[in-house]
């Protein structure tokens, strides 16, 4: 697994070049009280986890029993805040949508506040970011995703959302920090599998389409009248949390304290090298030269590009004994070995020969 990661409280500069927003730290307190955890081990999946402040909130006073899995793309504020924090299992430095991949109905929880915007054919990026998360979560595990209001409302957006997650608790932002983001917070549980009913679709948008008829977050927990509770999922059912791209560099490391590796290496076949030994000291006759290359003292790339007769060989020597019968009162059956000699030549054109 890969250990990086970073940013979420960007500065306003990047958050409106970037097309992403913060969530408020006292309305993340607030979505927090929403959420109960079991006793058993949680994985916890946030795809843009930014410098953790938001995250922190939501888990406030119930974090002990849940193993973070954080992706962020801004490499700076990952460097800066969170690539040694002690609070996350594993983390990301890379791009949710297309640069990671993850183990399928594995995360037992999400809070997620993607980046808002569109991608260049039209599409928003909330709703490609609800798309990616849903075969990485559990069945029927919640997912918190902190949306504007015009974006939930959208009718491609609800019909992708609707598909994948069952909305059971929707809340609008208060008005001093809506007024800025349109923000609202669904809490939505994944259904078993992708499924749309719409007439419950249509119900819902009636119920959501005016900001008005959406109730605030409740800002005490007297006031929380309904609760959602994460999904058992330890972090030993998660098989890979890692990035697309390869890293040479981390395998040959992991390859060099390999005891199976080393146990492997000794069934390799030696790579071809062109005169792999030293100088006669004797001038070399014809035949000699032919046996050396033949036992491969010049196997490997032979000729030149300049001359245009560059070619692969490789020589093998093999065992034959032949047998005859001999006598005239008594038959003896007299056998003899020798050397038989192959010379495999591929030309550059594909052409294989072989000489013995």
């Amino acid at each position: 697994m890969v250990k990086k990661q970073s940013n979420f409280s960007r500065s306003l500069a990047n958050d409106a070049k970037m097309g992403a927003y913060y969530t408020d730290r006292e309305h993340c307190r607030r979505i927090g009280m929403l959420v109960e955890f079991p006793s058993e081990e949680v994985s916890l999946l946030e795809p843009c986890i930014g410098d953790g402040t938001a995250l922190w909130e939501v888990l406030s006073g119930k974090g002990d029993n849940v193993s973070i899995f954080a992706v962020e793309l801004n490499g700076e504020v990952y460097q800066e805040h969170i690539k040694d924090n002690p609070k996350i299992a594993y983390s990301l430095n890379a791009d949710f949508l297309t640069g990671i991949k993850a183990s399928h109905k594995s995360f037992g929880f999400c809070f997620a506040n993607p980046p808002y915007g569109e991608d260049e054919m039209g599409m928003r990026l909330e709703q490609k970011f609800v798309e990616k998360l849903y075969p990485y979560m559990k069945p029927e595990a919640p997912i918190v995703l902190v949306v504007p209001h015009y974006t939930l409302v959208q009718e491609k957006f609800l019909s992708s959302f609707f598909a994948r997650f069952e909305p059971v608790l929707t809340y609008r932002f208060d008005d001093d920090v809506f007024c800025q983001f349109k923000q609202v917070a669904v809490i939505g549980i994944r259904r078993r599998v992708l499924e749309c009913s719409k007439k419950s679709q249509c119900s819902y948008k009636e119920e959501v389409a005016e900001i008005s008829n959406l109730p605030y977050l409740p800002e005490e927990e007297s006031q929380v009248a309904q609760k959602v509770t994460a999904v058992a999922s330890p972090q030993e059912g998660i098989e890979y949390f890692a990035t697309l791209e390869f890293d040479a560099e981390a395998a040959a490391r992991k390859l060099d304290n390999s005891t199976l590796y080393r146990q492997f290496e000794k069934a390799f076949v030696p790579k071809y090298v062109v005169g792999n030994l030293n100088r006669p000291i004797i001038p070399l006759k014809t035949d000699l030269l032919y046996l050396l290359a033949v036992c491969g003292g010049g196997q490997g790339l032979v000729g030149s590009e300049e001359r245009r007769d560059l070619h692969l060989q490789r020589g093998v020597a093999k065992i034959v004994e032949t047998g005859r019968l001999e006598g005239e009162e008594k038959l003896v059956e007299k056998v003899k070995s020798s050397t038989r000699v192959e010379l495999n030549i591929i030309e550059n054109d594909g052409t294989i020969t072989t000489l013995s």
